[in-house]
């Protein structure tokens, strides 16, 4: 499977942009200065053919523009009145039946003759805009998750994963959402109505989180369950309750969202605007925190199940703390566990032989090497010493990776081609410590020893705070695009 580059994400992207625009201006075209309104029906008899005219119905106009009302289909709840626009201004239409007024229709025909209608809150081409921005959202949530899954190797390991990941999420159900709102206008205009379906992009973040519920609260449960186990097997710190903090945060963030956006709004016009701005907003700054979550773990499970090639030249080792007694801590000893298994499957299923580089220095309470330590373990396990390579001065996981690799090259000196490098540390930090390795400037591929259950997802879950805090610039500047996207997109809906 071959890679795309990210250049070519963004030019698939643009390129729909561009068709999906001039979709828009076709549509435009093709059904001319025109618009259908809805309104409710006050007592015509139902027919489903469009006429010209309705008997007993008359139409009266008024103000400095000019529509003309072209055809009607009268339904049982309301009429389709079809008008096309002859010059700019406001126009108020009004129908009457036996010299009584029953209907008012304001109307507002802008430049280029397109329609506003405020009655529906729709105008000339709504409907084709609306699919072009759902087949827009749709077109490049799939554009970014087929980027995410042709990465492969250690082209896994970047930011850019868990963007696309969290952003495709993001898309789609909202893409969802607008696509299925235009599916119930166009079944029945009169109980979908165009308001509602521009109201429902604009709240498009809170239909998301509202879609997100049940997948998040079953996280927030098993996190919360795996914290209990955790803290029954080691102290109380703030590192070993982040599991629950985080998922009274995600439930209780979701459910103040929704306690008020659905409370009972009393207020003027522009308080009501501000209310919806408020909720909209807020609620697509959780649900991009929620998805670049669920971008972060798809990412790392992932990275946990890839299975590299058999043909690795080395398998750094990343080192942590030690016993005493020089023995390997269960966390320790699953990474060297993990490292030894994949170099035995390797040599005997290809006979090649790699180069083990276990990685660590000595901290002040430990009384030799990470390194040492570990390769101790290594020959006790069978693994000869020439195929050994000691790392001693990494104090951190981008040390471990920069510091071995210095080491590789050095052993390789003289020799072409770029070795295949593979490195071992706990499943739940491959993917991040496949980022060190990127930003090092190794290009590795990595394995993941296990831990207890209880453990694991808590640990992980620090990896994605880690994460997103190494980046916080970068998730500032987006965060800051949404808002202002959503208050725009709110300010123009809610009009």
């Amino acid at each position: 499977m071959q890679e795309m580059p990210v250049r070519m994400v963004f030019l698939r992207i643009l390129v729909v942009t561009v068709i999906l625009t001039l979709v828009c201006i076709g549509y435009r075209i093709l059904i001319g200065n025109t618009y259908v309104c809805v309104v409710q029906n006050q007592g015509l008899e139902a027919r489903e053919d469009w006429v010209d005219a309705v008997d007993g119905l008359d139409v009266r106009m008024s103000g400095e523009g000019s529509v003309v009302v072209d055809k009607i289909r009268v339904h049982e709840q309301y009429l389709e009145v079809k008008l096309r626009a002859r010059t700019s201004g406001d126009v108020d239409v009004r129908f009457v039946i036996q010299g009584e007024s029953v209907m008012y229709m304001p109307v507002r025909v802008g430049r280029f003759h397109t329609i506003w209608a405020q009655v529906d809150g729709g105008f000339t081409a709504v409907e084709g805009i609306v699919f072009c921005v759902g087949a827009w959202m749709l077109s490049a949530a799939w554009i970014c998750l087929e980027w995410f899954w042709k990465q492969k190797g250690a082209a896994l390991y970047s930011y850019l994963s868990i963007f696309s990941v969290g952003v495709a999420l993001f898309l789609g159900i909202g893409g969802i959402g607008i696509f299925a709102a235009l599916a119930k206008h166009i079944m029945n205009p009169f109980y979908m109505q165009v308001a509602t379906m521009l109201s429902s992009i604009a709240k498009s973040a809170y239909s998301c989180m509202v879609m997100l519920t049940p997948v998040m609260l079953a996280f927030s449960v098993a996190m919360v369950i795996s914290n209990i186990e955790l803290l029954r097997h080691e102290r109380v710190r703030l590192e070993n309750v982040l599991g629950i903090l985080v998922a009274f945060s995600v439930i209780g963030g979701e459910f103040l969202i929704i306690w008020w956006s659905s409370r009972n709004f009393t207020g003027s016009f522009e308080e009501y605007r501000l209310f919806e701005i408020v909720t909209n907003v807020c609620s697509a700054v959780y649900v991009y925190f929620e998805c670049i979550l669920l971008g972060s773990i798809v990412c790392g499970l992932r990275s946990i199940w890839h299975k590299p090639a058999l043909d690795q030249d080395y398998i750094i080792i990343l080192g942590c703390r030690f016993r005493k007694d020089g023995t390997l801590t269960p966390l320790l000893q699953g990474r060297c566990d993990r490292a030894i298994a994949f170099w035995k499957e390797q040599k005997e299923k290809t006979g090649k032989e790699a180069v083990l580089v276990p990685s660590g220095g000595q901290g002040p309470d430990e009384s030799m090497t990470e390194a040492l330590a570990m390769k101790k373990y290594l020959v006790s396990a069978g693994i000869p010493e020439h195929a050994i390579l000691r790392e001693e001065k990494a104090k951190n996981t981008f040390e471990n990776m920069k510091f071995s690799k210095a080491l590789i090259d050095k052993q390789r000196l003289g020799k072409d081609g770029e070795p295949k490098i593979l490195f071992a540390t706990t499943n739940y930090h491959v993917f991040r410590s496949g980022l060190w390795a990127s930003l090092a400037g190794v290009r590795a591929e990595g394995i993941g020893g296990k831990t207890k259950w209880w453990f694991w997802p808590n640990a992980f879950m620090r990896e994605c705070v880690g994460l997103l805090a190494n980046r916080v610039r970068d998730e500032v500047v987006l965060l800051v695009l949404v808002i202002l996207f959503y208050i725009g997109i709110s300010y123009l809906v809610i009009s």
